[in-house]
This record gives C-alpha cells, sequence and structure tokens, in this order.
C-alpha cells in the first residue's frame, strides 16, 4: 500500500445483513462472502474477496461503486459463468472508499448486453481517513483530561489523543481516528518534556508532554502541544541557546571562560555560518554545540557546585528537564570576568 501504511489508517465497513438486492428488470445481483468488518491498512499481500452473481442476466461489465460515480470505479474480475470478484483489501477499493463521505455506501453494479445497469443492495461504510498534514503551522497547545479524549488541533476533529492514568510523573498517550481499537502511532509512557511522533502523508509532527497535574482529588490533566516536526526542532534549538544566554554558569571553550551570554552568541555565529541548514536536535549538539571545530576539544559548562560537565551533557540534560542543569540556579564563583570574541 502507499504511505498511509505508515500513519496506520483505520477503516471499518460494515456490510448489510441482507446478501441479495430485489429482483430489477432483466436480472439482479446477489453478494457472497461479505465481511462484517473491514480494517484499513490491510496486512501486506492480504486478500479479502467479495464475490457477486449477476442472475438471470448477462453481464459484459461488473464494478464496485460508491455514490458519486465521478469518483470512479474498481471492476470486478469474472471467476465463473456468472461470478465476479473483488480484492476488498486492495490500494484500489481503498483509494475509491477514502474518497466518499466518512459514512456513505458502497454497491456492485453491472452492465447487462441489453444495456441495463444492475446493482445490489447497498453496503454501508465508515472509513476513518485522517488528513495528510493538519492546519497548523507552529506550535500549539492543548489539555487532555486523564482517561479522556481529546480532539488534536487542526485535525478538524479526525484525529484524537487518549491520555491514559497520569501517575509517578508520567502519563501514558495514544493517538487515534475515528476507530479507538487501533492506534495510528504506538501507545507510549513519557515523563514531562518527551514527546511521540506522528508521521501523516505530508508532513510529521511532535506531540509533546508539557506538563502533568496530578490532584489529590479533581480531574488530573496534561498540557499538551504539538507542532510540525521542523518547528519542533527550531523551538528546541532557540530554547537550548535562550538557555545558555541566561544561564550564570561559566563556559569554557578552549580552555578559556566565558558567560552565558558570550557562549549563546558564539553558538549563533556558528549557526548563521553553517554552510547548511540545522534542522535537528541532535545535529545542533552533536556538530555544533558539542566541541571546537578548530581544534575539535569539547564544550565545557562549570556549573556553581563546581562540576566540570560537556556542554553536549548539559544540553540533553536541559531537554530531559533536569533541574540542576537549569539556568540561573546560582552564579559560579568563577564566571568570567571579562567576554572575550568568540572563537571557533
Amino acid at each position: 500500500m502507499n504511505r498511509l501504511n505508515c500513519t496506520c489508517l483505520v477503516g471499518m465497513l460494515t456490510a448489510l445483513l441482507v446478501m441479495q438486492s430485489p429482483v430489477l428488470a432483466g436480472g439482479y445481483i446477489q453478494l457472497q462472502d461479505v465481511p462484517e468488518s473491514l480494517w484499513f491498512p490491510s496486512r501486506e499481500g492480504s486478500n479479502l474477496l467479495l464475490t457477486a452473481s449477476v442472475i438471470d442476466a448477462k453481464a459484459t461489465s461488473v464494478w464496485l461503486g460508491i455514490d458519486d460515480p465521478k469518483l470512479g470505479r474498481v471492476p470486478l474480475t469474472r471467476v465463473g459463468p456468472i461470478d465476479y470478484q473483488v480484492n476488498l483489501h486492495s490500494n484500489e477499493v481503498f483509494d475509491l472508499l477514502k474518497q466518499a463521505p466518512a459514512r456513505g455506501e458502497f454497491r456492485i453494479f453491472a452492465e447487462t448486453d441489453g444495456g441495463e445497469v444492475l446493482a445490489s443492495i447497498p453496503v454501508s461504510f465508515v472509513v476513518n481517513v485522517p488528513p495528510t498534514r493538519l492546519s497548523i503551522d507552529k506550535k500549539t497547545t492543548f489539555t487532555a483530561l486523564q482517561k479522556r479524549y481529546a480532539y488534536l488541533p487542526g485535525s478538524r476533529d479526525r484525529l484524537r489523543v487518549y491520555a491514559g492514568d497520569i501517575t509517578h510523573g508520567q502519563i501514558t498517550l495514544s493517538v487515534f481516528g475515528r476507530d479507538r481499537n487501533v492506534p495510528l502511532v504506538p501507545t507510549t509512557r513519557l515523563y514531562e518534556t518527551q514527546h511521540i511522533v506522528l508521521p501523516l502523508d505530508d508532513e510529521t509532527y511532535v506531540i509533546e508532554v508539557e506538563a502533568l497535574h496530578n490532584y489529590l482529588m479533581g480531574d488530573d490533566y496534561a498540557d499538551l502541544s504539538i507542532a510540525p516536526e521542523a518547528e519542533w526542532h527550531r523551538d528546541k534549538i532557540e530554547f537550548m541557546l535562550n538557555a545558555i544566554d541566561q544561564s550564570e554558569f561559566t563556559f569554557i571553550r578552549n580552555g578559556k571562560p566565558f558567560d552565558g551570554q558570550s557562549a549563546a552568541k558564539h553558538l549563533r555565529n556558528k549557526l548563521a555560518t553553517s554552510p547548511t541548514p540545522v534542522t535537528k536536535v541532535d545535529a545542533f549538539i552533536e556538530d555544533f554545540a558539542s566541541r571546537s571545530s578548530m581544534t575539535d576539544e569539547p564544550y565545557k559548562v562549570l556549573t556553581a557546585d563546581g562540576r566540570e560537565l560537556e556542554l553536549g551533557q548539559w544540553l540533553r540534560s536541559l531537554l530531559d528537564g533536569d533541574i540542576e542543569a537549569t539556568p540561573k540556579l546560582e552564579k559560579s564563583s568563577e564566571s568570567a570576568e571579562a567576554v572575550q570574541q568568540p572563537q571557533s
């Protein structure tokens, strides 16, 4: 199947119990092997065959169609004198059904040698197709109550987050379409500042746990945010640069001490002169914020309690919400006395 497989799209088709259409002039169509439900995406290579028999008429063509004929048709394959089949797990069927409204009907049609068009009874279906992208272009926050669903911003109420138990500083998050049985991404247990990635067809998004609120009485809830992946990375890089800029720790570069403002300015200069854009957090930490490009010496941080950490390690602790890595805890006794010009 196409990229829709990566987004774990789920569809459900509920068949009517009656399998045979009323007798029409010139013949009628009888359906066999109609499944009670149909799930998308199907397992690659799987088959689910629907058989249609054209009774009391000679068919010149048989196809599966929906209410709006302009949306196309899926031809059935002849397998016997009066029998025709279609694989409901095929891409062609899914591509047709996903164009329909969320709820609709499909039928099997047959054109006879006399020019008549026969139609089977309608079969009701529900198709769950998430949007290919969300209508957001920057970080957007929302609230999810414990053990309840919350619609994702920008999804036009087609995607929901389920917030599980909030306990011991963690929350279980799942993302669903209309179907509540199969998550679009694996259910994950997260701490504050941790995140899950939601890939859709045209864009990838990041859902982050901003804060968890756990009360003895009342509803527990989570402050969540969602952003396009590129914006999320830019936001995190800016967050780290601001943390360095505001920190009162001492930053060591090539054996020389610098204050936070000078260290942040140096990293911003490196980013500005980079021949390729830096769009990932890991690339920023590993390629720009961990060591000197001239001497290959690691950048260091001297904390208020005298510990010396590598800057890359300190930044990752900062992203993980380590309280000891937050800026302006206590002014370092060994902070730089003078701001020197940035070096590579």
